[in-house]
């Protein structure tokens, strides 16, 4: 399962978590497909663009956290980050 509509608006950060919403396109695919919605959405994004520093740890927090959510094994993981 897949969210297909994961962009800014639609992650919540709450104290340590990261909490996704707007599940209305959830569909089965591949995962990276997720992963690339939200990289155009921070593309797009000011706070991202003004501050480049912010995005590796941004990114590397937001996949870390996906892929726990996903329950993903190592192997998976680590199919994500190279895709």
């Amino acid at each position: 399962m897949i969210h297909c509509d994961l962009k800014m608006q639609n992650i919540f950060r709450s104290n340590a978590n990261i909490q996704f919403i707007d599940f209305e396109f959830v569909s089965v695919g591949d995962k990276t497909w997720d992963i690339a919605c939200i990289i155009e959405s921070f593309l797009h994004e000011s706070p991202i663009k003004n501050k480049p520093e912010n995005s590796a740890l941004f990114f590397s927090s937001l996949i870390e956290t996906y892929c726990a959510n996903l329950g993903l094994t190592d192997e998976s993981k680590r199919m994500v980050y190279i895709k």
